[in-house]
């Protein structure tokens, strides 16, 4: 179960990566009406699958026991977080911001894991949680950019298109993780709960 949750995270967290790294200025002008937010948009992406593995992880050693271990894990990333932000920031600002964000993300997210595949036999899917996702999503960003840039932009206003580029950017990279075998009826079946 364990295993599953952490790879439905992960699939999550890169569809997300994916949602705003392809749409992150489509997404800045029809919610905001400035291109600039794009760009952050794009850096804080890369952060979606470690927050998500990180939630998986943090109720996974609380299930453990190992809430003080959990409690230690977070104070060093929060410290490494804090002396990037004091060093970086004055210099490169919101990047700056940003990479601490990513440092402290990755950082405790590997902690965790680490702790938790120490503790328990834990069956670890790279494939399926990392590699697949990731083929699944580039196909479905790519499609995705042709048929908004090609089709919706022409056709609808801004706000439309990048909606309609989403829902369709979902349902590519759900179709891919199906092809790929990443995902299976059962999968979803047992996700629902039924």
């Amino acid at each position: 179960m364990i295993s599953k949750a952490i790879q439905f995270s992960a699939l999550i967290g890169i569809g997300a990566t994916s949602l705003f790294l392809c749409l992150s200025k489509e997404i800045a002008l029809a919610c905001y009406g400035m291109e600039d937010v794009g760009t952050l948009l794009q850096l804080l992406a890369v952060i979606c699958p470690f927050l998500y593995l990180q939630n998986i992880l943090t109720g996974t050693m609380n299930g453990l026991g190992m809430q003080k271990q959990t409690f230690k894990t977070n104070i060093l990333g929060s410290l490494v977080c804090i002396s990037i932000i004091l060093t970086i920031v004055p210099i490169k600002g919101i990047l700056g911001f940003v990479l601490a964000l990513l440092i402290q993300s990755g950082l405790v997210t590997t902690m965790l894991l680490w702790h938790v595949l120490k503790n328990i036999d834990l069956p670890v899917d790279l494939n399926n949680w990392i590699v697949k996702p990731i083929i699944a999503a580039s196909a479905g960003a790519l499609c995705t950019l042709y048929i908004h840039h090609t089709y919706l932009m022409e056709g609808f206003s801004l706000r439309l298109a990048t909606l309609a580029a989403s829902a369709l950017l979902g349902l590519f990279y759900i179709c891919m993780l199906f092809i790929l075998k990443c995902i299976t009826v059962k999968d979803i079946k047992m996700f629902m709960g039924s």
